[in-house]
């Protein structure tokens, strides 16, 4: 399992539980207490082509692997 708090201010691949992969920098990391889900999420700003400059939210029972990208 992975702690999406390492992630603050890291560019980083999404893959999520139903194996689409998104590529982004951390914008946000939204606590559980402070969601209306009541789940932790990550929000990246995207840097692939088709969500270019987007922001997407990752609840954490969503995501399947997170890896940080140099």
């Amino acid at each position: 399992m992975f702690n999406i708090f390492n992630y603050w201010n890291k560019k980083i691949s999404v893959l999520t539980t139903t194996g689409k992969k998104f590529i982004g920098n951390v914008e946000d990391i939204i606590p559980a207490d402070e969601n209306d889900s009541n789940i932790n999420s990550i929000v990246i700003r995207s840097t692939d082509s088709k969500f270019l400059g987007k922001l997407v939210e990752f609840p954490e029972n969503e995501i399947d692997t997170i890896t940080i990208i140099n």
